[in-house]
Order: structure tokens, then sequence, then C-alpha cells
């Protein structure tokens, strides 16, 4: 019995640890996706890195709340600022795929490749 309680108050070393390794994961793989996405469509890249985003801010609310300690805030505040960038560069993609379809740029393009692919057999 007095191994489950120590369990359960984290004393036995299995205490609950930030998920720095899936933030960081959803963050390279988002970022990656957004950057091969531009031939078709950055958005499931975006989702992916807004995912990232909402492990950090819910990592950092269990700091607040008192489940995780207090010493691993900073590490956590400094995570959501390379996620905060790492939005900011998919938010970028994204407009400038907009700008993209807006001009017609994309319609050209495809037409390009098409066109160099040649008719099928």
């Amino acid at each position: 019995m007095s191994e489950r309680v120590d369990e359960l108050f984290g004393a036995a070393g299995t205490e609950t640890r930030p998920r720095y390794a899936l933030a960081v994961g959803l963050l390279l793989l988002g970022t990656v996706v957004s950057v091969a996405g531009m031939v078709c469509t950055v958005i499931p890249g975006v989702l992916v890195v807004l995912l990232a985003w909402f492990v950090v801010q819910r990592d950092l609310d269990r700091v607040d709340s008192g489940f995780l300690p207090l010493t691993d805030r900073p590490t956590l505040i400094g995570l959501r600022a390379l996620v905060w960038s790492g939005v900011g560069g998919v938010s970028l993609l994204t407009l400038v795929q907009l700008a993209g379809l807006w001009v017609g740029g994309y319609q050209q393009w495809w037409s390009f490749v098409i066109e160099g692919l040649g008719s099928p057999p």
C-alpha cells in the first residue's frame, strides 16, 4: 500500500514530466509538412504546429496549477517562444500560398508540370 501512495505523490521517481519531445516533434513535423505542402496545401502542417502550441500551453497550465514542478516553467516558456515562431512561420507560408492562388501562380505551375509530363499513352 505504501508503494502505491508513494507512486501517487511522485516519491517513487514516476512523477509527471512535461511533454517536451512531443511538442518539439510536432513542431518539426508540422514545419516540414507545411514547407512540403507549398506544392499543394499547407493546412495540414499548420494544424500540426497548432497542436504543438496546444501541448506546450497545456503543460504551462499544468505548471501553474501545481501539477508539474515550478522548475519546468522557464524551459516551457522558452519552448513556447519557439512554437510561436513556428506558428508565425507557417502563417507566413499560408499567406504566400494564398497570394500564389490569388494571382494564378499555382494554375500556371500546375499547367507547366502537366505539360512537362506529356500526354498519357
